[in-house]
């Protein structure tokens, strides 16, 4: 019904076109335009120097602006009417629609969550074999402290970028100060440890 109503509209709104042409090329020979307004729908509107001093009859709701005149017609009138009763059908139409498609939605709701849930993991692991296949990772083993060597940052190496290798030991140490120039790559040595860290974790190195 919505398709149908669609062509509806598509074959109102051409009758628009071809009788704002009949109106330009046969009754007046003046260029007129159609311009939609949601408030309205369709006017025509003419350059006041096309139309001169004198405007035929058949225009009604005649707007004078200083360079341009807007109008209607009977004829584009109706058809205005029927174009704003297919625009109501097919908001119904549609509401309805989604209405149905909501309800579907909320009787398998649970289902819905498990595939969501079973394609975010699918997607996470597909990610970490993806992300250890192009580059050198190896299983990590877990203690009471942190020891890497050689290890990069994964964001940066993941997006192309040139990557310094950098080795972290936590052994004998309760606290570590990073010092150095602002701008010196502070920031992006601890990122690198958190990001290691965490990627170990979830099992991605």
């Amino acid at each position: 019904m919505v398709t149908v109503a669609r062509v509806i509209f598509d074959k109102v709104t051409q009758e628009v076109v071809s009788l704002v042409k009949q109106y330009s090329a046969d009754e007046i020979q003046v260029p007129i335009r159609a311009v939609y307004k949601p408030s309205i729908g369709y006017i025509m509107t003419a350059k006041r120097s096309d139309l001169g001093n004198s405007i035929p009859e058949e225009f009604v709701n005649v707007t004078l602006k200083k360079q341009a005149v807007s109008f209607t017609t009977l004829d584009l009138i109706k058809l205005n009417n029927r174009l704003s009763s297919v625009v109501i059908e097919i908001n119904l139409l549609t509401e309805k629609a989604i209405q149905n498609v909501a309800e579907v939605i909320r009787e398998n709701i649970t289902v819905l969550y498990r595939v969501s849930e079973a394609i975010g993991l699918v997607d996470m692991v597909v990610s970490f074999a993806h992300y250890c296949t192009l580059h050198s990772c190896v299983v990590p083993e877990f203690s009471d402290t942190i020891n890497v060597v050689q290890g990069r940052h994964p964001v940066l190496e993941a997006i192309g970028r040139e990557v310094v290798s950098n080795n972290v030991n936590t052994t004998s140490a309760t606290f570590t100060i990073v010092s150095g120039p602002n701008m010196g790559g502070k920031s992006t040595y601890l990122r690198q440890i958190i990001y290691m860290v965490i990627m170990a974790q979830i099992g991605s190195l």
